[in-house]
Order: C-alpha cells, then sequence, then structure tokens
C-alpha cells in the first residue's frame, strides 16, 4: 500500500506523515494492536479519510489523463430524396459500429440550428484514446458500408478530426 502513496501524494510532508500513521498503525496487524487502534477511533477515522482522500485523488488524475480524446465529427447533409429508411440504415450503422472497443464515446444527433432550415443534417461524433485506435476502427468489415449507404443518400459530408484535453 505504501507503494501506491509515492504516486498518489505529491506533497513530501503528507507523503512522511502518513507513512508515519500507517507505519505506527498496521506495521504489524496483531490482535493487540487491532485492540488498541480500537481504543484511538481518532486515527482510525483519520487513516479512513485520507484513504478516501488519496483514492479520490488518484481517479481524479486518472480520469483527468484518461480526457486526452480524438474526437472524430462527421456532418452529413441529406439529399431531398433520400428516404428515411436509407437514412435511419445509416444512423443504425453508426450505432453498431460505436461498440467497437477502439470507441471511447460515442454521440449522434440531428442539426438543428435555425440557419439550415429545410436541410437535415445528422451530425456523428465519435471518440477515439489514439489515432491508431482510429485507424482500426476504419479498418472493421462494417466501416466500409458506411461509404455505400451514406454515398447515394448525401448531397454534402464533413468532416473535422481534432484533439480534445478537458
Amino acid at each position: 500500500m505504501l507503494i501506491h502513496f509515492n504516486s498518489l501524494v505529491k506533497s513530501d510532508c503528507i507523503r512522511r506523515t502518513m507513512y508515519q500513521i500507517i507505519y505506527k498503525n498496521s506495521s504489524s496487524l496483531t490482535s493487540q494492536n487491532l485492540r488498541d487502534m480500537k481504543k484511538k477511533p481518532s486515527i482510525n477515522i483519520f487513516l479512513l479519510a485520507a484513504f478516501f482522500l488519496f483514492t479520490n485523488n488518484a481517479n481524479a488524475q486518472s480520469n483527468n489523463s484518461a480526457q486526452h480524446l480524438l474526437r472524430h465529427i462527421v456532418i452529413i447533409t441529406f439529399k431531398q430524396n433520400a428516404s428515411p429508411d436509407s437514412i435511419k440504415a445509416l444512423d443504425d450503422l453508426y450505432k453498431r459500429l460505436s461498440k467497437s472497443p477502439f470507441v471511447k464515446d460515442f454521440e449522434t444527433g440531428l442539426n438543428v440550428s435555425t440557419r439550415d432550415t429545410g436541410v437535415l443534417k445528422h451530425v456523428y461524433v465519435t471518440s477515439f484514446a489514439s489515432k491508431e485506435d482510429m485507424q482500426h476502427y476504419s479498418k472493421i468489415p462494417e466501416y466500409a458500408s458506411l461509404f455505400k449507404i451514406s454515398l447515394p443518400i448525401s448531397e454534402e459530408v464533413s468532416v473535422v478530426d481534432y484533439w480534445i484535453d478537458k
């Protein structure tokens, strides 16, 4: 457990204090030590609070590093005569592809901007952990079907890729 504190606790002062507390209270957990610890509830509460504090700190740090994602956005403007069944087939295909282990997040939606009245646009946002994951995703056999379905019913396709850091 002490090994983990080195990576979790950035302050040397806090790290040394935690080592002293843990070492003094749990270096050898005999039944006598456990009875002594029951007599010192403030230390036990402190240890429990410190554990949760450092665990939450580690989770927050790991969550922040996991937020470095590659976003791939596809915006499709459909032809006026595109059938609802063809559009639904494309939506369903994107949703199936989003189940790939290479995909970290997926969103889809309809354009609701008042600037494009009378134009049907769907937006597909796929997030990847790396450029390599996006390349592997594009090699999934079903991925080629995206073009077979979308090109005949698309008037315009816009694609944007960018990195996000939260």
